[in-house]
């Protein structure tokens, strides 16, 4: 039977630090994704010259669409063994640029730089990316400042998991990372400090101690349920963090190269939206992020999103804080 065509991954390129960032992850993820890279360099221009056309318009565009591609011209080399295409596009915002042109192609994945303002080392992210995150039609990832640097190396993956289904979407697509990187794979599970809590089904406070130790309870069975999915042939782990669940996963962003989170759960299907954790996790990594699109229903991040056999989501647990 004859392979099917691969998806492509839209990398964002320009001529910086970031850029070679955003280049050398994309060249990682493509490879891990088995997706075709496409290296997109986007002419951001003011409206009126977009809009004005004519002769001298166009002697802009084409000026520097003629410097775009001398700046193309080293990285199609560098990803030559993945059979890279190129693309110079123009547009009112580079955002707009990759979200038209990873909607157009049907891409599995866009991957940018982090801002250049960010401490290096440390994911944050810039306008372009801030945009793509909400409202995105494929994954999207963004690259810690610095990575190029690093050289090339298996990736250390981890999977922020909490039991939902936008959760199991992300642990599907870390497995597949993480298997292909010949990788090491950790789930990450958050348990919560409250000040406060109480039980619904009889409505009464509880001390926060005994919450506490309930929660700690279910979310190990989310965590060792979620272990259980794993191909016993990947090395992976599990962690428990405790504390604000953002800042609980920024802490542990040390120990790696690409963490995966899953969107919110709720808002438009196949569409990237973040939540207030993975946000903080986007504004603060010392590694790069990932963030996949609520159902996806075609590629490497196909599959169901329904929670955990057993497990509640987070949103229909029985005991809040």
């Amino acid at each position: 039977m004859q392979r099917p065509m691969p998806g492509l991954l839209i990398i964002g390129f320009e001529d910086s630090a970031e850029g070679r960032d955003a280049l050398a992850l994309g060249a990682q993820l493509a490879q891990a994704l088995d997706a075709r890279p496409l290296i997109a360099r986007a002419l951001v221009l003011p409206e009126g010259v977009l809009s004005a056309g004519g002769a001298i318009a166009g002697e802009i565009i084409a000026a520097l669409e003629g410097v775009a591609v001398r700046e193309l011209a080293e990285p199609l080399v560098q990803l030559a063994d993945l059979g890279p295409l190129a693309e110079t596009l123009t547009g009112s915002s580079a955002a707009r640029v990759l979200h038209d042109l990873a909607e157009s192609h049907s891409a599995v994945a866009a991957v940018v730089g982090s801002s250049a303002r960010g401490a290096f080392g440390r994911l944050v992210p810039g306008s372009t990316a801030e945009r793509l995150l909400h409202g995105a039609p494929c994954a999207v990832a963004v690259a810690a400042r610095g990575y190029a640097a690093e050289g090339t190396r298996p990736l250390r993956v981890a999977v922020a998991f909490d039991g939902s289904g936008e959760a199991a979407l992300a642990l599907r697509a870390g497995i597949t990372i993480a298997g292909r990187c010949n990788s090491t794979l950790t789930l990450l599970t958050v348990v919560e400090t409250v000040g406060f809590a109480y039980t619904p089904s009889v409505a009464r406070a509880i001390p926060v101690a005994e919450y506490q130790v309930r929660e700690e309870q279910r979310r190990r069975r989310t965590l060792d349920g979620a272990l259980g999915r794993v191909p016993p042939d990947l090395p992976a782990d599990g962690r428990l963090l405790h504390g604000a669940p953002g800042q609980a996963l920024v802490d542990a962003s040390k120990d790696f190269d690409l963490i995966v989170v899953g969107s919110r759960g709720y808002g438009p299907l196949r569409r990237t939206l973040l939540g207030s954790s993975s946000r903080r996790l986007f504004n603060g990594s010392a590694c790069s992020v990932m963030a996949l699109p609520r159902g996806m229903s075609a590629g490497p991040f196909a599959g169901d999103d329904e929670p955990l056999a057993g497990e509640a989501s987070p949103d229909n647990a029985k005991e809040r804080a």
